[in-house]
């Protein structure tokens, strides 16, 4: 059995990809970084980075993370700076407004890699931050609220996620949650880290912010083979809704040469990584990176990390805060770069997708010993396709596994089966269809 699948929505991404947001033809400011280190002996005089950006009212609020990686010096926490235009920023005079706190175990060694949400609801700024006990100990988010960005209160019930149990893929560490708010949804998407020393995206959602559910398909995004551009860590999950579907940027490589990659979305799940058909060498053969390290003598010339991204008010356009280094850990800082979005090639991609259920008679048929079963889905679903004999017996399962919406294709080769006639039957959630084949040898 050989199975081709999502032959026509592969197709479709790739045209999206070429002409909007997938491109993403970021155009850096060139007065970059637009948030650097502090003064010397100022409590980020090492690095600053990993930028989380919301947009208020008529203030752009950026949370970072500062000198990073030296967690356990009494400069390290979490910044805040506010900006009317995103581009010149001023320095909260309360930094750091998140610092380890000494009476909870799991988190008084470092607080970092936050990100924050403003809730309409009750007028408040939500923040889930990554702890640490210790250097050798796991990490876990906590959550905290505050009505200005600068004063946080911490959650009573705090650590509100933990890593995964013996043997998961998130059993050593949980790093760097990505939280957004989707039709009363709360979507976190963060790095899991273990079963050998590999940092992949899982996923969990959650109605209150302190009880969440982890996705049964994590981890939901994977690096590539060795080789590869991404390879050996994904990490870093910004996400973006557009109200057609979930606009991922990761970071993807080795530490610390890391470039920015992208990936889409119907439902969170299920993600399709962007890849430019006209890149053939083996680095970006299977996907490529949207962003790359700068030139050298650049100050981003040694690695890019992913940061926030915004839809601007018109949609025609992205903004996006990245991390860069030129020198290692110690050299982060803040850029900015923009980017044209055609929203119309987005709803011209949804449109083209099927708007209902299908399943096609086989072809051809009669046959001897190959078919061809095509089906149609018009949102993700689990599907199972399988063959039956006269008797009603299943004797083969083509199909068992979640797929994306679009135009999906199957062979079976029954070879092993004797002539008869035969029945294919899919379900797909609620949809249930079978038709009739007949094998002659």
């Amino acid at each position: 059995m050989k199975t081709i699948t999502n032959l026509i929505i592969f197709g479709l991404f790739i045209l999206f990809s070429t002409t909007s947001i997938a491109q993403i033809d970021w155009i850096k400011y060139p007065d970059n970084p637009v948030l650097v280190r502090g003064a010397l002996d100022t409590w980020d005089d090492e690095s600053v980075g990993l930028a989380c950006v919301i947009h208020v009212g008529d203030l752009y609020h950026l949370w970072y993370d500062a000198n990073w990686n030296t967690a356990g010096t009494v400069n390290n926490g979490i910044g805040h700076a506010t900006s009317l235009d995103g581009i010149h920023w001023v320095k909260d005079t309360l930094n750091p407004v998140l610092i380890p706190e000494p009476s909870n175990s799991w988190e008084d060694f470092c607080v970092s890699q936050v990100s924050v949400i403003f809730n309409a609801s009750d007028s408040k700024f939500h923040m889930w931050y990554t702890g640490w006990g210790s250097a050798t100990e796991p990490g876990y988010f906590g959550h905290a609220t505050s009505s200005d960005g600068s004063l946080w209160e911490r959650d009573p019930e705090n650590p509100v996620l933990s890593t995964g149990g013996f043997g998961s893929w998130d059993d050593a560490d949980i790093l760097a949650p990505s939280v957004i708010l989707v039709n009363d949804t709360l979507h976190m998407w963060y790095d899991g880290y273990g079963g050998g020393d590999v940092l992949r995206i899982g996923h969990a959602t959650s109605v209150d912010g302190i009880s969440w559910d982890k996705d049964p398909n994590n981890p939901v995004l994977k690096r590539e083979n060795a080789g590869r551009w991404d390879y050996p860590h994904v990490r870093d999950s910004r996400v973006m809704y557009d109200g057609f579907g979930f606009h991922m940027f990761y970071t993807g490589g080795e530490w610390l040469s890391y470039d920015i990659g992208y990936a889409y979305s119907e439902d969170g799940t299920i993600w399709t990584k962007y890849n430019n058909s006209s890149t053939t060498s083996p680095l970006y053969i299977d996907s490529d990176p949207v962003m790359k390290e700068g030139s050298p003598g650049e100050w981003d010339d040694e690695a890019v990390l992913t940061g926030s991204v915004l839809l601007n008010a018109t949609g025609d356009s992205l903004k996006i805060w990245y991390t860069g280094a030129d020198n290692g850990v110690t050299s982060l800082q803040i850029g900015y770069a923009t980017c044209l979005f055609d929203p119309s090639s987005l709803n011209e991609f949804n449109q083209v997708l099927p708007r209902n259920f299908d399943l096609s008679q086989n072809y051809p048929n009669p046959f001897n010993p190959v078919t061809m079963i095509n089906y149609q889905l018009p949102m993700i679903n689990d599907v199972e396709l399988s063959i039956y004999n006269l008797l009603g017996q299943k004797v083969a399962t083509l199909i068992n596994e979640r797929q994306q919406a679009g135009y999906h294709q199957v062979e079976w080769d029954a070879s092993g089966f004797a002539s008869g006639v035969y029945y294919y039957r899919i379900e797909a959630g609620e949809f249930q269809d079978v038709k009739k084949m007949i094998m002659i040898k």
